[in-house]
């Protein structure tokens, strides 16, 4: 499996691979390390920096699943359902959404069932929200910055407008480009 996903990681320009470090996971993630595939996901650039030039200890790499990330994850899920932030277009994930029950106080799959494209999906979701490299809100302060930074080949040439700003002194986020919104379709 960790050769199917390092070279789909490569064909997505070393997409960024997150796989659970529990049990089978941690196979996985060993396998990737002994590939030196480089775009793991660590919790925090302080493992990721121990990894990288120190320790190359694996333990930190990947997502753990527990009784408390699991129910962070699958709430994050809920809600970019609920509102819209995304669209299903899998069919097999389709199936499994409408199998995912409570039962016992636990969101599972029914007896059967599967739940492994729901807690992937969770998982991504969870990652781009909360990693500054990769959500939206992250990409909004990013690009905020780079407007304060007042960054424009037009400002020291004239001084009809000031980066940052379009000509007729409205803040604009992307000095001197157009605003695009993201696609997630």
């Amino acid at each position: 499996f960790a050769l199917i996903l390092a070279e789909a990681g490569r064909r997505y320009n070393d997409a960024l691979l997150c796989p659970e470090n529990n049990s089978y996971g941690y196979a996985v993630i060993m396998k990737l390390s002994e590939m030196n595939y480089k775009n793991l996901y660590f919790p925090s650039e302080k493992d990721r920096y121990s990894y990288m030039y120190g320790t190359k200890d694996i333990g930190k790499i990947g997502f753990q699943t527990n009784v408390k990330t699991r129910n962070q994850i699958l709430t994050k899920l809920e809600e970019v359902l609920r509102t819209k932030q995304i669209m299903i277009k899998s069919s097999r994930l389709y199936s499994e959404l409408k199998t995912f029950v409570w039962k016992n106080g636990k969101a599972q799959a029914q007896k059967g069932q599967n739940d492994d494209l729901i807690m992937a999906l969770a998982i991504g979701v969870w990652l781009y929200d909360t990693s500054p490299q990769l959500s939206s809100h992250g990409t909004d302060l990013n690009s905020a910055m780079l407007a304060a930074f007042g960054v424009s080949s037009n400002s020291t040439k004239n001084n009809d407008h000031n980066a940052g700003f379009d000509k007729n002194g409205n803040k604009s986020i992307l000095p001197n480009g157009p605003q695009s919104e993201p696609n997630f379709d």
